[in-house]
Formats: C-alpha cells, structure tokens, sequence
C-alpha cells in the first residue's frame, strides 16, 4: 500500500514543494507495520501451504485450480501488467487459472484470504483461490474466469456486493481490470487481483481504499436482502478468522469494525476515517480537493 500511495500522491503532487517529505515519513511508518504484518504470519504460513495442498488429480473430472493435473499437462503463458510474474494456466488448452508467483508471502496470503473472506461473507465475487508452489516458485492459483468485458454496472445488487467486499477488506486497487462481468453468470462480478487488501492502521491515517464500487454507493442505502444478509455474519468471529489467516490483530479488527458499520445499511466511511480514491479522484473524507491537500493537511 506504500508504493501505491506513493505514486498517487505523485501523479498530482510534483508542484507541491513538501509533499515528498511527507510521503517519506509515511512510507517509513507503513513500513514498520509492514514489518510487523511479516511477523504475524510467519507462524500461519506453514499451516496454510498444508490447508492448501490438493488431493491426487482425477482425469474423470474437469481439469481445474481445484482438480490440479500434474506439471507437465500444464501450460502457462506469461500475462502482462501487474505486480511480478503472472502466468495464465492451461491443460489441454483450456484456461483453468491465474498463476502469480511472488516473493513477497504477505501479497501471496492476501489473494488467499481474499477468497476465504468471501466466503465468510457469502459475497461470491472472489474466484476460488488457493497456494500453490509452482514451477517459478510460492504464489497463488486462482480459478480462471471466461468474462465478457469490465464491471460498469456499479449500483446494482452484484455492484453493491462488490463495493460491500471492497470496503470490508479495504481494497486498494480495484480499477476497471480488476472486476469482471462473468460470462457463465450474467450479473454476477468477479474481483480479480486481491493483493491489496486489509492494511494496517498507518500513521496519520494516511492508508488508501480505492474502488469505485465503494466510491459510487457511499452514503446510498444498500439493498434490504444484502444487508440481511451480511447481518448473519459475526463480525468478531469474523476477524478471529482474518487473524487465524495471518492478518494483524489490528487489521482485522479494523475490518471487523468496517463489516459491523455495513450491517447497519450502508457505506458511510466512518469505521474507515482515510481516504477513499475514484481512480485519482479522492471522495472521501470530504472537505478536500485531492490527494496532495490531504497528504499536506490530514484530519487529527
């Protein structure tokens, strides 16, 4: 979340003359908890590359990230953009899944967790995720998604869905590319590229949420049968699960507060207090112009 920050912050900012000091001291901080999110899940990490590994693989079933075939029945083809090295997965020239190694364990058990929060939630906009040691090393396998072209639909129940996943795991990077229409479920979303989820508090409150899911239904009602819905879930047991993940007490916590404010009807920012970012465009907390007057002059 420091380097995104970074770089919004410098997309609008080059003219301020003391906006760099300012990142830098954040950076630092975010660092320290960075640092501390490491430790907490080294002890889990070992627990969940065991939760994660597949039985044999039945060439009766359907080839998938669930039903794994051997190595060398797979295919993987590069994938531009992203963070690291992302590699479409194939058996028999079927796309089966998203393989994305990474050295980075923290960003491998986000994708993971990014999937066992939806389900907690019982959102279904996460495709099932899971680890998986492959040829170029620890990353995460996340089931492919045939879709036809980017979510725009942001207001409706499958966006309201979208903007309650965002705004509960406080998602930093959901852009356009990063929500898909399903093709197999006309409606029904798929958030792909979980990375950035679930951050620490940073000093200041300087942390960044960015969806416009959650930027288009803030302040608005959401659906009465969604929020019925979301109130069976226990927002205690669900942040024990986000720690039992490898998250920071703090952090999950801070989610669990976020779920709590959603079950009482709509997004209205106040279990988040930071930014929340349109693209570039910052639409909360309001009382600013952007990004660089906050970063200058945050809130006490």
């Amino acid at each position: 979340m420091t380097g995104a920050f970074e770089d919004l912050v410098g997309a609008e900012g080059r003219r301020v003359e003391n906006v760099g000091q300012t990142v830098r001291e954040v950076a630092n901080g975010l660092k320290e908890a960075d640092a501390a999110a490491d430790r907490a899940v080294a002890s889990n990490r070992e627990l969940l590359s065991a939760a994660d590994i597949s039985g044999a693989y039945d060439p009766v079933r359907l080839a998938s990230v669930r039903n794994l075939p051997p190595l060398d029945q797979l295919e993987l083809i590069p994938q531009g953009g992203g963070t690291g090295n992302n590699y479409l997965v194939l058996h028999n020239d079927q796309e089966i899944g998203i393989y994305k190694s990474r050295s980075d364990g923290n960003r491998i058990r986000n994708e993971v967790s990014a999937w066992e929060a939806d389900r907690m939630l019982g959102l279904d906009v996460v495709p099932y995720t899971r680890n998986w040691l492959g040829p170029y090393g620890p990353g995460s396998l996340q089931e492919y998604v045939p879709y036809n072209g980017h979510a725009f639909d942001y207001e409706s129940v499958s966006g309201q869905k979208m903007a309650t996943y965002d705004y509960v795991m406080a998602s930093g990077d959901r852009h356009l590319r990063n929500a898909l229409n399903r093709a197999a479920a006309p409606g029904m979303i798929a958030a792909i590229d979980n990375e950035s989820i679930l951050p620490e508090p940073g000093p200041r409150n300087m942390v960044v949420m960015r969806s416009t899911f959650v930027a288009r239904n803030l302040n608005k009602p959401l659906d009465v049968d969604l929020v019925a819905h979301l109130n069976s879930v226990d927002p205690d047991r669900f942040g024990e699960r986000l720690q039992f993940l490898g998250h920071s007490t703090a952090a999950a916590e801070w989610a669990a507060r976020r779920l709590m404010e959603v079950q009482r009807g709509q997004i209205a920012g106040d279990a988040w207090r930071c930014v929340i970012l349109d693209g570039l465009q910052l639409v909360y907390p309001p009382g600013y112009a952007n990004i660089v007057e906050y970063a200058l002059n945050p809130p006490a």
